[in-house]
């Protein structure tokens, strides 16, 4: 019943389209291209550095979530790198769909 309860909340007051949902939603594919080999350089760059666990965590979740968008951000202004990392061309550089581009 718990969660049938949270999808009828979630229906109810999120369900709403937001300004950040195409920019987040195009994101998602290359967060998930480079996550993995920033986690690991991470994790390798503070092996042996002997901080405290929390510490370590902290600095993976920001390190890991700041190279992500910026490896979005990016490949999202680079014309050649997009199709690479799974974003669609730019709309200017579509043709147009009357045909005549």
């Amino acid at each position: 019943m718990a969660v049938v309860a949270l999808i009828g909340i979630a229906e109810r007051f999120w369900n709403r389209d937001h300004p950040w949902r195409r920019t987040l939603t195009e994101a998602v594919f290359p967060f998930y291209l480079i996550h993995q080999t920033i986690i690991i350089l991470v994790a390798f760059a503070l092996r042996g550095l002997g901080w405290p666990l929390w510490l370590d965590a902290v600095i993976l979740i920001a390190a890991t979530v700041a190279g992500c968008w910026a490896f979005y951000r990016i490949g999202r202004e680079v014309k050649w790198l997009r199709p690479l990392i799974g974003l669609r061309p730019h709309r200017a550089d579509r043709p147009s769909a009357s045909g005549d581009g």
